[in-house]
């Protein structure tokens, strides 16, 4: 199972963001519409990140772009074009996109995508890992820690889960 590809579409969603100024105090519960200058530009090439990269609906990828512009600042997307993600940028992307139901369906496509497992079987790995380790995995991928994904945490995690999916075919987990 790779969850690499996840990362990397991801990542390029993060550095995808912005063209050039400062923070205007975004908030997660500022309305897009209303956005202007810098943030306007920022959050329009975010959102444009997930027109065809990813598989969430523009209500979540909406969510997850005003969270995530909260959390870091339109200076530091807009800074994030020419520079490395760093942790705490990977952290703050992974749990904005769950704080917007948005990481598990994510990962149910970069999981099945890879072709070693069914989508339903994809879905019931998801849907057991415990997100924690599921935003940990992503924010050290993200952030370019290939070991993320192979850290005792995510293997023990990756384990568990394939052992409760492994003749999923329709269903999900047993939780």
């Amino acid at each position: 199972m790779r969850l690499r590809l996840a990362s990397i579409v991801l990542a390029s969603i993060v550095v995808i963001a912005g063209c050039g100024g400062s923070s205007g105090g975004v908030t997660a519960a500022s309305d897009p519409a209303k956005l202007t200058g810098d943030d306007k530009l920022a959050y329009d090439d975010f959102m444009a990140g997930f027109d065809d990269e990813v598989p969430i609906t523009r209500e979540a990828a909406s969510c997850t772009t005003l969270r995530v512009m909260a959390k870091l600042g339109t200076k530091r997307m807009l800074e994030l074009k020419s520079a490395k993600t760093s942790l705490a940028d990977g952290r703050a992307f992974a749990e904005s996109l769950d704080e917007c139901s948005a990481l598990k369906p994510m990962m149910v496509l970069a999981i099945s995508q890879a072709g070693t497992v069914t989508p339903e079987q994809a879905a019931c790995l998801t849907e057991e890992i415990d997100p924690a380790v599921l935003r940990t995995m992503l924010a050290g991928t993200m952030a370019g820690d290939a070991g993320a994904m192979r850290s005792a945490e995510a293997t023990a995690a990756l384990a568990a889960a394939a052992k409760v999916c492994q003749g999923a075919s329709g269903a999900t987990g047993t939780k």
